[in-house]
């Protein structure tokens, strides 16, 4: 064979494998876009809107010094036996949907609660199946997806009655942004400054989850506690979650808090696990 039909051949197997790989990313990228959407159009169907009230504007520059300064001492004032204080503003009470869990279920037999968080993607139903493999690749109307779902560990109780133990709830880190992949924000202080609070709703209670750490364990070698010993181990491993937190926070939870603890993937090493940790406050209960 001569030089140039060699040279020929080559270039000719060389743009083969090229045309053959490019034809399977396309194709993988189809199939994400495919997923995804069949993701998010089951959500949408449900027509739920969950829109917050307007709050202050988030912090999204990790450059602002968060620095409070102190409040001067105050100046004497002429006495006004006219004058008026201006009234206390009034609290900001967030704003809770009605959520049609009798309806919900109908499509989310599992369906448990609905967790949100504003400014994230986190919008999901919270479900909870007989263990804790299931929805890792079922959605929550239990169509097989690799998405899965958001859920909760099935060891827990459904209405975070159980207060000897803390509540786990569960998530995919999809390298697309979706499920619970905005918990790998909780790395950044700026992040959590904006931030601070969850809302947890089910069928009897609504819930704020106020969000105080956020660390990675190695799953191989530990894991978080489930069940509360008791106040002493409590406060132990309390020490030790502040001590490795990722975040800087003011809140402070006691023995008689219920904490909810946020898990997903880190997708850096297999086995690590980022828990995003909160105390869970009843902010109404629901007349059923």
């Amino acid at each position: 064979m001569k030089k140039a039909d060699k040279r020929n051949l080559i270039l000719y197997s060389v743009l083969l494998v090229c045309v053959a790989v490019g034809a399977f990313f396309a194709g993988a990228l189809w199939y994400s876009s495919t997923i995804t959407n069949e993701s998010a159009d089951l959500i949408s169907d449900l027509g739920i809107a969950i829109i917050p009230r307007d709050r202050d504007e988030e912090i999204d520059n990790p450059t602002i010094d968060f620095y409070d300064p102190p409040t001067p001492y105050p100046t004497e004032v002429p006495y006004d036996p006219y004058y008026e204080p201006e009234p206390e503003p009034e609290p900001v009470i967030p704003f809770v949907p009605v959520l049609d869990f009798d309806e919900l279920r109908e499509t989310f037999p599992s369906i448990v609660g609905w967790i949100q968080s504003e400014g994230t993607n986190i919008n999901f139903p919270i479900v909870q199946g007989t263990d804790n493999d299931f929805y890792l690749y079922h959605l929550p109307n239990r169509v097989n997806n690799r998405y899965g779902s958001i859920f909760m560990d099935f060891r827990n109780r459904a209405d975070f009655s159980d207060h000897n133990f803390n509540t786990f709830i569960y998530g995919h880190h999809m390298s697309s942004g979706g499920m619970f992949a905005s918990l790998m924000q909780y790395q950044h202080q700026w992040f959590y400054e904006g931030h601070q609070t969850m809302f947890i709703f089910t069928p009897t209670a609504n819930y704020e989850l106020r969000i105080f750490a956020a660390y990675v364990i190695d799953n191989s070698v530990e894991s978080p506690m489930l069940r509360l010993a008791g106040p002493e181990s409590f406060y132990s491993d309390l020490e030790n979650i502040l001590a490795r937190s990722l975040i800087t926070s003011e809140v402070r939870p006691t023995f008689d808090d219920k904490l909810v603890y946020l898990v997903t993937c880190t997708n850096v090493r297999q086995m690590d696990r980022m828990l995003v940790v909160g105390i869970l406050t009843n902010i109404g209960n629901i007349d059923v």
